[in-house]
């Protein structure tokens, strides 16, 4: 008995189109530059865990996340930092008090009194304070914004609200 074998089909099965690998290649890594691009766009929500200065890594707990995980996964997963950068969400709450001593840089969105416990922000008296949001501030029941400050000092203080956001109270 005789076997024959069709050596082409195996010749033809193991060619490689020159052209289709290139293409296969250049997509794969259009793939894993947008996967990368995607990773470093995420947001960071700062939840207060304590009273402090705004620009003080111990009043914050911080996660880079697409979308708000909310107070207690940031204040058991999270890590310590300060909010400084336009794709930073603050969350002030649980009866924190937070001072703004220097001028912090822009930050996407401002909530005060994230829970039922209330939360404040506050300007100090040491002199000209402004913080810029990018997006909306919210000031829910129990919250405030205040300002410190005696007769004998003038101040100005600043609340900027850019891009369309919103201020609710």
């Amino acid at each position: 008995m005789r076997v024959s074998y069709a050596s082409n089909t195996m010749t033809s099965a193991a060619k490689v189109n020159p052209k289709n690998l290139l293409l296969n290649v250049i997509c794969l890594l259009a793939l894993l530059v947008g996967a990368s691009a995607q990773a470093n766009a995420q947001n960071r929500y700062f939840y207060s865990v304590q009273s402090g200065n705004f620009n003080a890594t111990t009043t914050w707990r911080f996660l880079s996340w697409p979308t708000d995980p909310g107070r207690d996964d940031v204040i058991t997963f999270g890590s310590p930092g300060a909010p400084n950068a336009v794709d930073d969400y603050v969350r002030i709450g649980a009866g924190h008090t937070v001072t703004i001593t220097n001028t912090p840089t822009t930050i996407t969105e401002l909530i005060v009194n994230d829970d039922t416990n209330g939360g404040t922000l506050q300007f100090d008296e040491g002199g000209n304070r402004t913080l810029t949001v990018s997006g909306n501030v919210t000031v829910n029941a129990g919250g405030t914004i205040q300002a410190l400050g005696t007769n004998a000092t003038s101040q100005t203080h600043n609340l900027i609200i850019n891009n369309n956001g919103n201020l609710t109270n």
